[in-house]
């Protein structure tokens, strides 16, 4: 029988964890497992992880027994490796069978004892071909392994091709990138997130080529931040909370709830919820603590490491960078990043994040940073909160919430019936919107920091979500301290526990010989140790107590409550003066498997797995003048460890991977107990079609093929308020969710609960009557905004001019334009005045634009808000332009005819 005929067997679904490398190991079988029959007449049984191996109709043929006792369908002979199953009573052909055949190469237990690929609730689809290749070209693309493709260097970028290596061997990141394309709208420039889609579509296609260029993500970076612009050096870990930011806000779509609190769990009740994009700790002599007594902070906790914020350069943008700008801006105002680097409170060697960047260049860059105004947050709220209350109960207050003042929307009679019930409640409370995206699903994890003031005892409490834990590298002094108080042994530590014992006599020497020189080694769980430790805040670092209204001494600690699904670690190796840069090259050693952070939870944590296996490690090489970067990467096709070099890709076994000096490590979860329930939902998907049919999201399929905790079905992305379509993605709907049966969802729900449940696609007329309502009433706002603007320009003489703070004017702008369907908050001038004797002026350096009482009259009746900042000239005003050049041109006139009479 020709395998060009094909076949339609339905229960390849069976094979579960059954690997190719399992049926070669069963091949050296010679008897049957009942009635030891020799070979060559043995099959093996395909169903997911059973290999029972029975005779055929040569002898007893318990292979046909043991199917039809077991309901096991499908077998392999040993011998011709030709596969039949019982059901259909038909060959099943590997590369021509409808649904797809899908095996595992390797085993699904690795050398080290971890799970390989997980597997996936639905088939991957087939690459289309032109039915042009040999089998034999088929079978060298399904055994060449997906992933190794290296990255051209285009000047300098070895610090961006180790990190994206990084991040494409993230397989939650990467399939979703692979699985979900159909989520990666966008049109906020410059698109990097299409343009990191198709490089890890071109990265992981079968075909791939031995290296591709990146251009698209080098330009896209540079354009949203000109700090990677040019050929110099920059830091790998500056690029990935860049990149990663971008990423974010590209993708990011909102959560909104009712209430202006923010109750997404029981510890926000006590804590603020404040995004940062790393949880770093500096040395806190060199760095005090400065407190700032303002509504914004009870303690200041974040600075940044030269990250990037797009919402907050979006509102200080001038309208003059964008096409058609309404109002030309009187000042323009630099771009202003986001700012959140955590102080440090124990004395341990500072680090900066830049590793090939001059200390001048980068202080310089510092300082421009630190400008930055840290009430811009694009991933949660900020909530401010205390309590009084000893330091050992670890409660915390309930959480203030926060207001926006201004008045409630005004419109004319004419207008009001167009608008009515299309603001909402706008009196004084902003409703709440939280943001998530891809990004957020897989990196971000919540801390809890608290600081007790120990004359008081009053405990400021703070919630912070975490992309990467900046981790400092502990002196040999301070190692000594930290060992003495967890009551640890140093000669007895290890880095990686149980597998450290693994390693063997020769590993063991010369970690022995290398501590007999060095010093103790240090491990990843010191540098954890340093950064959760409680520090004692005194001297140039003492604490400003709200309660005590003075400086005092307190404690600092910190906990986490949230892991996430990528632990990113990033160690702080490089440290910069004034004058010079140095390099902390000391080996810090790390597991490979078993990363335990249950030493380092909040007693309210909300993680149950907190076990974490490495997965890719980024290494500097050289010093804080200049260096290359590479990275080293757990294929999760092969399970094998590869080294990345810019476009070369080697193997490396995995004692190479644990002597390298490491820089940033990523770790991910690992939960065993997820392959029994993906298994379990392969086997429902099998079950008979039933009279109903249930969507479900694919990112959250995505989520519950490759995340350790996928949480509870999440159908939102697809689905309106009113469990319908939104009328925005009707189009592509179908290519976002994942239709199964019945049984699957009932067994998914259960399990994870969440939803809605959707069992029928409709576009939801509600929504688009209320989409019509907005887009009459932006086009109202618009043409009348224009209409007196023209009106506005034709005055030569205007004498009273409003000025409007162009932040705001930028969100209206973007409204009336149909860029966003949410209107804006109340007019807030407030960032363009000044406070003069007990009065609010106009600030001459602020970024505002001028427009006529009718213009400024017609947005404040419609959005309110204020304050109202006009000024008012002359009534006896000097001859307007045009009557200038009127009388100069009649005396032009009049002048050569009185010459002719003379």
């Amino acid at each position: 029988m020709s395998e060009s005929r094909g076949s339609t067997c339905p229960h390849i679904h069976c094979l579960g964890d059954n690997s190719w490398e399992d049926i070669d190991r069963k091949k050296n079988q010679e008897i049957c497992d009942s009635c030891n029959a020799p070979s060559p007449h043995l099959w093996l049984c395909l169903q997911s992880r059973c290999l029972y191996v029975g005779c055929g109709e040569a002898a007893v043929d318990h292979s046909l027994a043991h199917a039809e006792v077991e309901k096991h369908w499908l077998t392999i002979n040993l011998t011709t490796s030709r596969i039949w199953c019982y059901m259909c009573e038909a060959e099943v052909f590997p590369k021509r069978n409808v649904p797809q055949f899908i095996m595992r190469e390797r085993s699904v237990i690795s050398p080290h004892g971890s799970p390989t690929p997980d597997n996936s609730l639905q088939p991957v689809t087939p690459v289309q071909g032109d039915g042009t290749d040999s089998e034999s070209d088929e079978a060298a693309d399904i055994l060449k392994p997906k992933g190794l493709t290296g990255l051209q260097n285009l000047g300098n970028t070895c610090y961006l091709n180790a990190a994206i290596q990084a991040l494409s061997n993230c397989v939650p990141l990467t399939r979703f990138f692979l699985d979900c394309g159909s989520f990666v709208r966008t049109d906020k420039k410059p698109m990097l997130s299409k343009n990191y889609c198709r490089l890890v579509n071109e990265m992981w296609h079968r075909k791939r080529p031995s290296y591709v260029v990146p251009s698209s993500v080098v330009q896209g970076i540079k354009v949203v931040h000109p700090m990677f612009r040019g050929f110099s050096q920059q830091d790998s870990q500056e690029f990935l909370r860049c990149f990663m930011d971008q990423i974010h806000e590209e993708l990011k779509q909102p959560i909104k709830t009712d209430s202006p609190d923010i109750q997404s769990d029981a510890l926000v009740e006590k804590c603020t919820n404040k995004k940062v994009h790393a949880i770093t700790r500096q040395d806190s002599l060199e760095s005090p603590m400065i407190i700032d007594n303002s509504s914004q902070s009870e303690y200041e906790t974040a600075e940044s490491a030269l990250s990037s914020d797009k919402g907050s350069m979006d509102q200080n943008m001038s309208c003059e960078e964008e096409n058609g700008a309404l109002i030309q801006p009187q000042t323009s105002s630099p771009t202003v990043r986001r700012s959140m680097r955590l102080r440090n409170k124990s004395n341990v060697q500072e680090n900066a994040q830049s590793t090939e960047l001059n200390g001048a260049k980068l202080k310089e860059m510092k300082d421009t940073v630190n400008m930055s105004n840290k009430l811009s947050s694009t991933r949660a709220e900020d909530v401010q909160e205390s309590v009084d209350a000893p330091i050992n109960t670890e409660t915390s207050p309930a959480q203030r919430p926060r207001t926006v003042s201004g008045r409630a929307m005004q419109l004319s009679e004419s207008d009001r019936t167009m608008f009515v019930g299309s603001r909402g409640n706008r009196k004084g409370k902003k409703k709440s919107v939280k943001y998530r995206s891809v990004i957020s699903d897989i990196f971000d994890g919540k801390i809890l920091s608290s600081v007790q003031c120990l004359t008081c005892e009053r405990v400021s409490s703070t919630k912070e979500t975490f992309q990467d834990l900046s981790l400092p590298i502990p002196s040999r002094d301070h190692l000594t301290v930290i060992q003495a108080s967890h009551g640890m042994n140093p000669a007895k530590m290890g880095s990686c526990g149980d597998v450290s014992l693994k390693e063997g006599w020769f590993s063991w020497m010369f970690g022995w010989v290398r501590s007999w020189f060095w010093g103790p080694t240090i491990t990843l769980q010191d540098c954890l140790a340093a950064f959760f430790s409680a520090d004692e805040l005194k001297g140039d670092n003492m604490y400003s107590c709200e309660k005590c209204k003075k400086l005092r001494n307190g404690m600092k600690y910190s906990k986490v409550t949230d892991l996430p699904e990528i632990l990113c670690i990033h160690l702080k190796r490089f440290r910069h003066e004034f004058t010079f840069s140095t390099k902390i090259s000391n080996y810090v050693s790390f597991p490979l498997e078993g990363l335990d952070m249950k030493p380092y939870l909040h007693r309210d944590c909300v993680s149950e797995v907190t076990s974490y296996d490495l997965m890719a490690v980024i290494c500097h090489h050289g010093t804080a003048g200049g260096g290359h970067y590479t990275s080293y990467c757990l294929n999760h096709v092969e399970d094998k460890w590869f080294e990345f070099d810019d476009q070369y890709v080697t193997e490396v076994d995995f004692q190479t991977v644990e002597n390298c000096e490491a820089y940033v490590l990523f770790y991910r979860k690992k939960n065993e107990g997820m392959e029994m329930i993906r298994q379990t939902a392969i086997e429902l998907m099998e079950s008979p079609e039933s009279l109903m049919k249930f969507y479900i999201s694919k990112q959250w399929i995505n989520q519950f093929n490759t995340f350790a905790e996928p949480g509870p079905i999440t159908n939102n992305d697809f689905l309106c308020q009113h469990g319908a379509v939104p009328p925005s993605i009707a189009g592509h709907v179908e290519d976002m969710v994942t239709s199964m049966s019945q049984e699957t969802w009932d067994y998914l729900h259960e399990r994870f609960g969440g939803g809605p449940a959707c069992n029928h696609i409709y576009v939801c007329t509600t929504c688009q009557q209320e989409l019509d309502k907005i887009r009459r009433r932006q086009k109202y706002e618009l043409d009348t905004f224009v209409q007196l603007n023209e009106e506005f320009q034709k005055e030569d003489n205007p004498n009273i001019i409003y000025q409007i703070c162009l932040a705001w004017f930028k969100t209206w702008e973007i409204f009336v334009k149909g860029q966003e369907n949410e209107p804006p908050m109340p007019i807030d001038n407030s960032p363009i005045t000044v406070t003069k004797n007990g009065q609010q002026i106009l600030s001459s350096s602020s970024n505002y634009g001028q427009m006529s009482e009718e213009m400024w009259r017609f947005l404040f009746n419609i959005y309110g808000g204020g304050p109202e900042l006009k000024t008012v000239y002359q009534t006896d005003s000097p001859p307007t332009l045009a009557q200038i050049a009127a009388e100069r041109q009649a005396a032009c006139s009049s002048s050569p005819q009185g010459e002719e009479k003379n």
